[in-house]
């Protein structure tokens, strides 16, 4: 982010591909990483932004992958 990186920029996290899929809010959303949910948030990262692949936002993947205090935390800031 401090270089220009987009912080909401979509990609893919699973495999190398120029694809859009995923922000990194929702790749940390989905690993229940708190500390990083926290730091992107800090950099500024949309908490409403939708995945281009299923069309859910972080929250979203949060309660998908049973991360639900994570879930309610990053729902609370996409208001």
């Amino acid at each position: 982010v401090g270089l220009g990186w987009d912080v909401d920029r979509p990609a893919r996290t699973d495999v190398p591909s120029d694809q859009g899929w995923e922000t990194a809010l929702h790749a940390a959303a989905g690993n229940g990483d708190t500390a990083m949910v926290g730091l992107l948030l800090e950099l500024g990262a949309d908490p409403a932004v939708t995945d281009g692949r299923f069309q859910g936002t972080p929250a979203q993947w949060a309660e998908h992958f049973g991360h639900t205090e994570l879930a309610a935390f990053l729902s609370a800031r996409s208001g």
